[in-house]
């Protein structure tokens, strides 16, 4: 099976690193971005096939 890439963006460390933890598990291979700046420069370099996003964070919301 061909792990999907994700990216998760999220800004509270603790509930990031939860995620992570099960996503991974789970057979994700996943990016971590703390904010919306993070996300836009991740997105110039790679396309993942799946993005789960915190909708309030800094700089960008989830939604922009």
């Amino acid at each position: 099976m061909v792990k999907k890439n994700l990216l998760l963006a999220e800004d509270d460390e603790l509930l990031a690193s939860l995620l992570d933890y099960r996503l991974q598990k789970g057979g994700y291979n996943v990016h971590l971005a703390n904010d919306g700046r993070d996300v836009k420069e991740y997105l110039k370099t790679a396309t993942p096939d799946i993005i789960v996003s915190d909708i309030m964070m800094p700089y960008f919301s989830g939604i922009e």
